[in-house]
Parts: C-alpha cells; sequence; structure tokens
C-alpha cells in the first residue's frame, strides 16, 4: 500500500498522513511543517540551510544524495564535414592538412597586403591634408597682404 506523503516547508522531511501543520498566509501561500520548531524556525526566517539538522543543509554539504538529479552519460557529438558555398569539402581537407610553414607564410602575405593597403590610405590621407592646408595657407597670406594696416581698413 502507497501512503501519499507531503515535504516539510522548512525542513523537507516526510510528512505522513495526520502528522503536522498546514499554514496559510495572508497573500495565499501554502506552508505544510512537520513540526513545531519548524515551524517557528521558518516563521523567524531562519535560513534551512544554517540548521544542521534539515535536509537543506546535509545537501548543501554533499551529505544526501539528491535524487531528483541523476546524471546522464552525454554522447559524443558526431562531427559531419560539410562544404561551403565557395569552398569544396576537399579543398577545406586540403588546407586543414597543411603544414604549418605554409599556413603561417599565407598569413604574413596576407598580413603585409593588409599593412601596404592601410599605409597606402594614411599616405593618401595626408597628402589631400598637406595640399589642403596650402591652400588655406595661400589664401590668408594673400588677406594679410591686402591689409596691411588693419586700422585703414576699418576707416574705409
Amino acid at each position: 500500500m502507497v501512503v501519499k506523503t507531503d515535504i516539510c516547508s522548512f525542513s523537507e522531511y516526510k510528512i505522513y498522513p495526520g502528522r503536522g501543520q498546514r499554514y496559510f498566509a495572508k497573500d495565499g501561500r501554502g506552508f505544510f511543517f512537520l513540526t513545531k520548531k519548524a515551524k517557528s524556525l521558518s516563521f523567524r526566517k531562519v535560513k534551512a540551510q544554517k540548521i544542521t539538522w534539515t535536509v537543506a543543509r546535509r545537501r548543501l554539504f554533499k551529505k544526501v544524495k539528491s535524487t531528483d538529479i541523476s546524471l546522464r552519460k552525454k554522447k559524443k557529438a558526431v562531427v559531419t564535414q560539410r562544404s561551403i558555398v565557395g569552398i569544396s569539402l576537399e579543398e577545406l581537407n586540403k588546407r586543414k592538412n597543411q603544414d604549418a610553414q605554409v599556413k603561417k607564410a599565407e598569413a604574413e602575405k596576407y598580413l603585409r597586403d593588409y599593412k601596404q593597403k592601410k599605409q597606402q590610405q594614411i599616405d593618401k590621407k595626408r597628402s589631400d591634408r598637406k595640399l589642403q592646408g596650402k591652400d588655406t595657407k595661400i589664401a590668408k597670406k594673400q588677406d594679410a597682404k591686402k591689409v596691411k594696416n588693419p586700422k585703414q581698413a576699418k576707416k574705409q
């Protein structure tokens, strides 16, 4: 015969029929306590993990095996290789099995090209700035030549 049991809200012990007290808070939450001691500790907001005889404390210090969590063996993921839009599967495998030196040489080549492009962009910007700077300097000099004495310029 199977007997329906409840679990104490504080100590987490089994409560058999005819035992314990049920308590309903004003907000509608229901609690079921095995003993008056568990009830009073719960009302005082004492953490169950700090009381040595509770299941929560025993679980915290790994004294109880938790039956809820059953460890399952994970299947190893099977790795399947597929080709990418631009590259066939054979080419991918060829690249994967390349020598480290070949890979390093390719990487250096790409890095060198990238740096050259960057340098060209920087040089272009600098030359543009120099041209703009010369134009503005020339314009300022011409304005200065036109007006030698600022007081005379105000009178005219």
